[in-house]
């Protein structure tokens, strides 16, 4: 045999050797599945509130504990900011890796097209990662899903269910008659046909839409309440992607559909805005809503007695319930007077000939969520893996949901709801709020609605100057409201 044959046979043993070799690791730690490499420190960076940053550092050291390991926690402030610092790579080096970040839906989209993030199907095997995700109710699957893969654990579902004092309810139906009339001649002039074709005002909340949410704010808006005449409905007004879930649940409701909320495309942005500007013109929202409120302020506002129905999640239920917050004050009446319902339905103000609604929608708003994802970054991806998988694991987030209030993920913690949430205004808070999530939609990302939310605000924001908007002898002009819906839906 000659050198070249010998080198040739050579080659072709070792490649062998080396494939067999391979098989052999294949079967031991799985096709496609990761090794970590030795790290003295991991990194978790979250968004969390003042109140829950106690419980989370807490189960973080008791993970740090037993596994040998320094646990970190990093706050960052804003959506935006996380896919600069997960590209940036700043928590890496000296024995330190970025283990696991808390992901909101609105940004995951574009972090895992990115590759930032890592599939638990690339970190565990296809069959083990299938295997993981069973244990999350089918729902919370849309928060962590992109192409056909799956980065990370589900940490919380989220949607924004109405609540509302109980006693002010009580007054709506009883000043309905009184004011009966009134509201008619008002939706009279602004629609030219009042209120709907036998309309009269639902007796459950559930079955509310923005005809019922027009009643109540009028006659809220006309009733004395400590000596004040005031509006007592709001929503945020600051330029952020919280003040766009607000406008987007209207929007859905509506009949809206994605496209709406990235390039106005359809009638329900013009029918938002047509009741916004009835509403502001009848001065039916509460005053002194600044434009940089927060939920700080909102809480407060409803303490107060203030604020008697707002769009919250249920975390803001159980905050105010639980008074899980440093505000200033005693709220002003028995908190047992608070409860949930679902946001209203759409209803066009426009009415067909029939004198029914032109327009309504078949959803009751958006939904979101949560989820822990490990970077594509980590130096231990089934560390951080097991560290997600402990926090989202059924006694931490059993633990974290009844303290809370958040919207669970996993089927163990659905299937003890009365063990999670002992009392009966907290499983009603739940119940609640998943009721809303099923009859809601995800938006799209914050990358593709970045541009149409500030224009939006910026229209909202010039309502109040529409010569038919200061005017109260006159209807709102549809002309001028279909412009500035043309100039939102421009880039």
């Amino acid at each position: 045999m000659n050198c070249c044959a010998r080198t040739a046979t050579t080659a072709r043993i070792f490649g062998w050797i080396f494939a067999s070799l391979g098989c052999v690791l294949i079967g031991i730690i799985g096709c496609g599945e990761e090794v970590d490499e030795p790290v003295q420190k991991i990194v978790v960076l979250a968004r969390l509130m003042n109140y829950q940053e106690p419980f989370v550092s807490e189960k973080l050291q008791a993970f740090a504990k037993q596994h040998g390991v320094e646990v970190s926690l990093e706050q960052y402030n804003h959506l935006s900011d996380l896919e600069e610092i997960v590209e940036s790579k700043r928590y890496e080096g000296n024995g330190s890796t970025l283990a696991l970040i808390k992901t909101h839906q609105s940004v995951f989209e574009p972090i895992a097209a990115a590759g930032l993030v890592r599939s638990l199907e690339d970190i565990l095997g296809e069959d083990e990662a299938a295997t993981v995700l069973s244990e999350f109710v089918p729902e919370s699957m849309e928060l962590i899903t992109y192409g056909k893969k799956h980065f990370g654990i589900p940490r919380k579902l989220e949607s924004w269910s109405t609540i509302y004092r109980v006693s002010r309810v009580g007054d709506v139906y009883l000043g309905w008659e009184r004011f009966k009339d009134e509201i008619d001649a008002i939706l009279k002039l602004e629609n030219g046909r009042g209120l709907p074709e036998g309309y009269n005002l639902d007796l459950t909340l559930d079955d509310w839409d923005e005809y019922d949410a027009f009643v109540a704010a009028y006659i809220w808006r006309q009733s004395s309440y400590g000596q004040k005449k005031m509006g007592r409905l709001t929503h945020r007004r600051l330029l952020e992607f919280g003040t766009f879930m607000d406008y987007a649940a209207r929007i859905y409701a509506l009949g809206g559909v994605a496209e709406t909320l990235t390039k106005g495309i359809g009638p329900a942005l013009e029918d938002l805005l047509m009741w916004e500007a009835v509403f502001i013109k009848h001065d039916l929202y509460l005053t002194g809503v600044d434009s940089d409120w927060v939920w700080k302020e909102f809480y407060g506002a409803i303490y107060r007695g203030d604020l008697f129905m707002f769009r919250f999640h249920s975390v803001d239920t159980f905050a105010l319930r639980n008074r899980q917050f440093e505000f200033g004050g005693e709220p002003v009446f028995d908190l047992d007077d608070l409860t949930v319902a679902l946001s209203p339905a759409g209803a066009s103000l426009e009415l067909d000939e029939s004198g029914r609604p032109a327009r309504t929608g078949t959803l009751r708003g958006v939904r979101t969520g949560w989820a822990w994802m490990v970077p594509s970054s980590c130096k231990a991806p089934r560390l951080g893996l097991e560290l997600a998988r402990y926090l989202s694991g059924p006694e931490v987030h059993g633990e974290e949901c009844g303290r809370f209030g958040m919207l669970p993920v996993r089927h163990d913690v659905w299937s003890r709801l009365d063990e999670v949430f002992p009392e009966e205004w907290q499983r009603q808070t739940i119940r609640k709020s998943m009721e809303q999530f099923r009859e809601s939609r995800l938006v799209p990302s914050r990358e593709a609605t970045a541009g149409f939310l500030k224009r939006l605000n910026e229209a909202i924001h010039e309502l109040p100057s529409l010569p038919s908007v200061k005017d109260k002898t006159r209807p709102v002009d549809r002309a001028a409201i279909r412009k500035l819906a043309d100039l939102i839906a421009t880039p």
